[in-house]
């Protein structure tokens, strides 16, 4: 869900190059495997990036806020659509065309710079994405996806997450019986709170997502051997990636600089 978030829910709406798109809650912008012959831009409201693999197995790879570019394989040559791209809530887009992205890119520096910077922060979300799954537990990566939807909410507001069970599992790679586990062990714990709106994050939470949490007490120091001829060595603990703090794809919603006319 990137973290450099901002509270408005609204991009500037661009004046220039490119074909206004109006999309209702669940509505599919584009779907795997089709041709990609546009980028767009969300200017309000939020989508969902997910894949399908062979089997049939579906995963839920990000949630783009206002400012995000999608689509952008179309800018490779003979490119078919790698993700599905769905609507969460009500959307406005804007759907920009290959040679239209190409000279909007080549023409104006601050279009340039701002897409350079979402594709950076799509890549370094990536890295965050491989450490977690290779060094944390499905829990950790539960608790790390909802903080991440959580710093998209609006300031002042409650940290409301609306999401279903079945798509955090599908976020964090496990099943929907482990997800509604761990949220109970949250709850529990003060970290969450649910209700028929949604669930309520705590900034707790973050507890639950490092990998030596700081309410788990360190062993004590081992005692040093009697033997005098064999020196003491202390152990060193095992190298961890801790990527809770790197950028997020679940909530991007990064001020835009609006594309000149």
């Amino acid at each position: 869900m990137e973290t450099r978030t901002t509270r408005d829910r609204t991009a500037a709406a661009p004046q220039g190059p490119g074909r206004p798109v109006a999309v209702d809650a669940g509505t599919i912008v584009f779907s795997q495997g089709d041709a990609a012959d546009s980028v767009f831009q969300v200017i309000e409201g939020r989508i969902q990036l997910s894949m399908i693999s062979t089997s049939g197995r579906n995963a839920i790879v990000a949630t783009l806020g206002p400012g995000s570019f999608l689509g952008e394989v179309m800018l490779l040559e003979s490119s078919l659509r790698t993700h599905t791209a769905t609507a969460i809530t009500a959307c406005r887009l804007v759907a920009i065309g290959p040679e239209e992205m190409r000279e909007l890119l080549h023409s104006h520096p601050d279009v340039e710079s701002q897409f350079i910077g979402h594709m950076l922060r799509r890549i370094d979300r990536l890295d965050a994405d491989l450490a977690d799954l290779l060094f944390h537990s499905a829990e950790q990566r539960l608790a790390r996806a909802l903080l991440l939807l959580s710093e998209n909410c609006p300031a002042g507001s409650p940290r409301l997450v609306r999401v279903s069970q079945e798509a955090l599992s599908d976020m964090i790679g496990t099943t929907r019986s482990r997800v509604n586990l761990f949220l109970k062990k949250f709850k529990a714990l003060g970290f969450v709170r649910s209700s028929a709106a949604g669930i309520t994050v705590r900034p707790e939470i973050v507890n639950a997502c490092d990998p030596l949490p700081a309410r788990v007490k360190a062993r004590p120091a081992a005692e040093p051997r009697a033997d005098a001829s064999r020196a003491h060595r202390p152990r060193m603990a095992p190298a961890s990636v801790h990527a809770f703090g790197r950028a997020s794809h679940y909530g991007s919603g990064q001020t835009q600089a609006a594309i000149p006319g």
